[in-house]
């Protein structure tokens, strides 16, 4: 199955079951979790799926056998890495804050009209 199924798949399972979507969607979180870290560090995806030696993510889980943890722990480098230059980019960004609808400005009152 391709992301963009597995991704439209979790959102389906999420909008049927709002309530229990934690669990009745784990495998598809899973699945998009995996999906998100091969489109962002390919090479030590393969990497660790070839030491573990599959290629599904619901398999590897938290459980990565020790002559593979090397694998593992370069995947969660290259994750890091990504994930801090994205905040860093985020931080030199200039509209970095939230953003807030511009304030309505006064409007001029004309002054009263006197009455003679």
């Amino acid at each position: 199955m391709s992301c963009h199924r597995i991704f439209q798949a979790l959102q389906e399972c999420q909008r049927r079951y709002p309530r229990d979507h934690e669990f009745v969607c784990q495998h598809l979180t899973s699945k998009a979790g995996w999906c998100l870290f091969t489109g962002v560090c390919p090479a030590e995806v393969r990497d660790l799926e070839d030491c573990v030696g599959t290629t599904n993510a619901s398999q590897i889980g938290t459980f990565v056998p020790p002559r593979c943890e090397h694998k593992a722990e370069a995947l969660s480098a290259c994750i890091e890495g990504h994930r801090s230059a994205a905040q860093r980019r985020t931080n030199e960004c200039p509209s970095k804050g939230a953003k807030t609808p511009p304030q309505a400005q006064p409007q001029a009152q004309a002054p009263p009209v006197s009455q003679q």
